[in-house]
């Protein structure tokens, strides 16, 4: 997939890039240019019988990433396969000797050599370049590649952030790898800190824990947010405002936060271990119960038995979050019953005008 996803949009690189055309800070120098190659250490999650290779000259488990980026600062060429005490020209000889890496080459006909036009900047190895030729091309060389410098930088940078933001916006149990999706959210949620000045100030010590989409009633589809358990006041304090947000972002789904909270089971026969209330199977279902419909608060219940043994629940909210409420109440049954097993109706009592 990634050789797929990641690659030149023309692999012959049959015309020169239209930015270089019409800059004279490039033309002719770097008229065959397909691009700006540099290389980043990132931070790696390690057993530690195996992390001594990967530790750099910080001291920590990371790996040398090289990647090629365009001036739209895509990535056209990615290698993360080394350790983080493997030297930079070590991984780039490998990437351009190994056929199977499908690292750009030149045209032919053409070379890399900067007396010529370089076809790609070698950004941490230029002084390898600078050799090839005489002090004043070499010089004239340096002045010119700045700005493929600031291009290979903002790229990784714009790809770190992203990275640093997801990690700092979701912290799944046992270190987990998030999906996509969860990926997703949690961009989501970086960019309200950052964008949203009601938001900032509360958003920015909140992570989640997981986030899942279901399926519910019809083509209806909703985004389920589990937050840490100690954090749920936090988050009750902006979920008006932050659902809204997230509804925005994910449009045409609705947005539900739920507590993260673990049912434990009931201790052996002749144990003296006590249960705590809260971790109970009924009450966990409950406190789930009060999380989906929120902010609307639960001020009545009535349990409907049928001839076939089953039963329904009916759940009466109170009429003051109707607004904010009622366009989801099959959203909040089709929840409910994905992650407890019972089917419950919720409705707004009726009241004498």
């Amino acid at each position: 997939m990634a050789n797929v996803m990641i690659k030149p949009l023309d692999p012959q690189f049959r015309s020169t890039l239209q930015e270089i055309l019409s800059d004279s800070r490039y033309m002719p120098h770097f008229k065959d240019c397909i691009g700006a190659i540099d290389g980043v250490h990132v931070q790696a999650s390690i057993s530690p019988c195996d992390q001594v290779p990967y530790i750099e000259i910080k001291g920590i488990p990371t790996q040398n990433v090289i990647s090629i980026c365009n001036f739209d600062m895509q990535f056209t060429f990615a290698c993360a396969e080394w350790e983080g005490s493997a030297h930079d020209s070590r991984v780039l000889l490998t990437a351009l000797r190994d056929p199977q890496s499908n690292f750009p080459k030149p045209p032919n006909g053409q070379t890399d050599n900067p007396t010529c036009s370089p076809v790609i900047l070698n950004l941490f190895s230029s002084p390898l370049h600078l050799l090839l030729c005489e002090a004043e091309q070499a010089a004239l060389f340096g002045l010119h590649q700045s700005p493929f410098i600031k291009t290979a930088a903002a790229c990784f940078a714009a790809w770190s952030v992203k990275m640093y933001t997801t990690k700092k916006k979701i912290q799944k149990d046992h270190d987990a790898e998030p999906t996509e999706f969860e990926e997703t959210v949690a961009q989501a949620l970086f960019d309200l800190e950052n964008t949203n000045q009601e938001l900032k100030s509360d958003l920015k010590d909140l992570f989640i824990n997981q986030a899942t989409q279901m399926d519910v009633a019809g083509n209806r589809k909703a985004v389920v947010v589990y937050v840490p358990y100690r954090l749920r006041k936090a988050y009750r304090k902006v979920h008006v405002r932050l659902v809204r947000e997230l509804e925005k972002k994910f449009s045409g789904k609705d947005v539900i936060l739920i507590a993260t909270r673990r049912i434990v089971r009931p201790p052996k026969k002749g144990s003296a271990v006590q249960r705590p209330r809260t971790r109970t199977l009924t009450a966990v279902h409950d406190a789930v119960l009060e999380d989906v419909v929120y902010p609307a608060e639960i001020v009545g219940k009535r349990v409907r038995y049928r001839l076939d043994g089953s039963k329904i629940v009916k759940i009466f909210l109170d009429p003051k979050e109707r607004n904010n409420t009622e366009y989801k109440l099959e959203t909040f049954s089709g929840v409910y019953r994905k992650i407890t097993g019972k089917d419950v109706v919720f409705e707004f009592p009726i009241t004498d005008a």
